[in-house]
This record gives C-alpha cells, structure tokens and sequence, in this order.
C-alpha cells in the first residue's frame, strides 16, 4: 500500500473515487511504465529506430505511451475513471514529449506519396524536324491530329495500343503553351475517356519529356510565364479519391539547366470526411494570380469523434505568394501567417498525428489548458481515441 501511494504522488494522479482497488492498481501500473518509459528517454538524443511494442516515430524517438498503457488509459478516461485533471496532464506530457522532436521525419512520410508521384517523368531531348513542327501548329488549331503522325512525331509506337483505333484515325489533341518569346508547350493527345493522360513537353523544337498523369477527373493544363522563372506548365493531379476523402496537388513544371524540372508541387484541395472520425479536415484553395503565382487558402479542423459536419476546432485561412528560388523553382512565403511548411504538410492524407500535434501543438495546449470544456474534449477525444 506503501509503494501504492508513492506511486500516485510521483504521477500526481488522483483517481475517481467510484474507481475499485484493483482497477485503480491496474491503471496505476501503466501510468508506472509510461513513467519509467519517460524517464528512460529524457536526455536522449539519438534519432536511431528503438524496436519496442510502442508506437514507432519514425526514427525520431519513441511515444510516450505502449501500446498496454494507451489502452489502459483509453479505456479509463472513456469510462470516467480519470479525472479530467489527470486526463490532461497525461495527453499533456505526451504532447510535451513529441514536440521536443523533430519532425522532419512525420513530414517525409505526409508528403512521400506526393513528391514521388509529381516528379516521376520520362526525360528527352529528341529534335522534332520542321516538317513535323508545321503538323504539330495545324493539329493545335484544329485539335486533331492522325495517330500515325502523333505516335511518329512523339517517338511513341504504343500509344493508343490499348483502344480500338487504327494508325490513319484522327484523335483529339490540345496543345498549351507558356507563351513568351522562347515558349514551353505541352501537348495532350486525347482518346477514350480515363483516368491518366500523357503530356509531351516540347520547347524550340525539342521534344523534352513525357509525363503520365493520374488525375481521375479530367486533366487540367495550364502555361503561363512567371518572373525570374519563366515559361511554366501547371497540371492537376489527383493522389486519393472516393466517398468522403480526396487528396488533389498541383505540379509546376519548367526547364532548368535546359532540362524538365519540377519547380513546386502545391496542396490544391484535401478532404478527409469519414463520419464521426478522432481527426477530420478539409484544405482548400483558389488561385489569385499567375505572376506572380498567389493562392488564397482555407482550411477547417474537427477533433475528437465529429465530422465536419460538427463544430470546428480550428478554422483559418491565408494567401500565399510563391516566390522564385536560387536554384530555379518556386516555394511559398509563408511570411508571418498561421500556416508554414509543417502545418501544410499536417494535411496530407499521410499525415501521421503525430505530425498534426507538433505542427498545431501551441493551439492543442491553450484548449487542454483553457477554460472550454468543449474544446479542451475535443482535444482528449482526439488523442484517446486515436491511439493504436
């Protein structure tokens, strides 16, 4: 009884007075564990892969919580058997402790299927002859163009192997350019309706690269010119879709060094509405110019078993002006505004929670420690429920 007590003044814990002997023994004994976890990581730099049964932060070191304690504790404070007080000071320590990381390793993950998917490209450098640059300018005006020219003009045999049309069939076809006086054109040839399409980047007569887009409902192109850049082409790009979640990135694409480069890869619009969820949200955004590239931005977050049908959590918005870099692409001045890097990639449907807590960790704390009792709820539900 002794080592009972000492144990609860150690965690400050103070249990509910309906709560038994041996439960309250028991989730003593996870609060024990999670303490002496604790302590065996305070003053531990390293960054290395610790295999343990506890949640894995991606060699950025370890939760708090095992997965015992974190059911334990779950299970407690859904039943009542923790105060509200020891329930925060819990889901405090354990924000405490994931903030004292890094978090480069949670963005790597949010923004991994992304980054893989907008860059892949198939790089040429293939010079296309007059004669066939004429057929290209009359195929733009007409917006068709003979199979057989396309896949000759193209270095592309295969193309259209999969429907049921014949070499001297014409197809659609779109040509976008950037403008300007040395402009980036992107040509879209079109056959049955899909979900992906192919774009072949051509400038000064040189066949430059061909990119396969999945973009599930219709494949928007866009050029333009951008100062200290120059030409650019945009395209959407769809990494997630279905009922209540959607994932849709833009990709910027321009020559750097005479090659195709990705200049930016921007969020355009995420949705994670799964009915009563411990995390929804939904960021969108509309362009507001080209040059220079701006986009006003809006966003919406529910916490703790509510869709974004329910009240809001957080709710923001904020214009971003994306600005030319030193080495030739563009990134988003985040200035002095709510959001910053960490906070964009916090919304990707890849996003660990872990991400989210250290990215919003100053707004997680004020509700934990504020006087409203709905928001400070939100924020309990939330990580309770959202523990493996």
């Amino acid at each position: 009884m002794k080592q009972l007590h000492q144990m609860r003044n150690r965690l400050n814990f103070k249990p509910n007075p309906s709560l038994g002997f041996i439960s309250t023994m028991v989730v003593l004994f996870f609060a024990s564990h999670c303490h002496r976890a604790s302590a065996g990581l305070e003053g531990n730099d390293s960054t290395s892969e610790v295999a343990t049964n506890s949640t894995s932060f991606e060699n950025e070191g370890e939760s708090t919580l095992d997965s015992g304690a974190r059911f334990a504790f779950a299970a407690a404070a859904a039943k009542g058997h923790l105060s509200t007080e020891d329930s925060v000071a819990i889901v405090i320590a354990d924000f405490e402790r994931i903030h004292s990381k890094s978090s480069r390793a949670w963005m790597t993950e949010a923004n991994h299927l992304m980054d893989s998917t907008a860059h892949a490209i198939q790089h040429l450098n293939l010079e296309i002859s007059k004669a066939d640059l004429q057929i290209l300018e009359r195929a733009a005006k007409t917006s068709l163009i003979q199979l057989g020219e396309f896949r000759r003009i193209f270095r592309d045999p295969e193309f259209g192997m999969n429907d049921e049309i014949e070499v001297g069939d014409m197809i659609q076809f779109e040509s976008i350019s950037s403008g300007g006086s040395a402009p980036l054109i992107a040509y879209h040839p079109i056959l049955s309706p899909a979900w992906e399409d192919a774009l072949f980047f051509v400038q000064s007569g040189r066949l430059l690269g061909k990119k396969i887009v999945f973009h599930h409902y219709g494949l928007i192109v866009d050029g333009f010119q951008i100062a200290g850049i120059g030409p650019v082409i945009r395209h959407n790009l769809c990494l997630e879709s279905g009922t209540g979640i959607w994932f849709f990135v833009d990709g910027y694409w321009g020559l750097i060094d005479g090659k195709m480069a990705l200049l930016l890869t921007r969020y355009g619009e995420v949705n994670l509405d799964m009915g009563p969820n411990s995390r929804n949200w939904l960021l969108e955004s509309k362009q507001l110019g080209k040059n220079p590239l701006r986009y006003a931005y809006d966003w919406e977050i529910n916490l703790g078993m509510r869709s974004t049908d329910g009240p809001s959590f957080l709710k923001g918005s904020q214009t971003l002006n994306y600005v030319a870099q030193a080495d030739g692409t563009l990134a988003p001045d985040f200035g002095k505004g709510p959001l910053d890097a960490e906070r964009m990639a916090s919304f990707s449907l890849h996003s660990p929670k872990e991400l989210f807590v250290h990215a919003w960790y100053d707004e997680l704390v004020a509700a934990l420690k504020g006087r409203n009792a709905a928001r400070r709820s939100m924020v309990l539900d939330f990580w309770f429920q959202s523990m493996d």
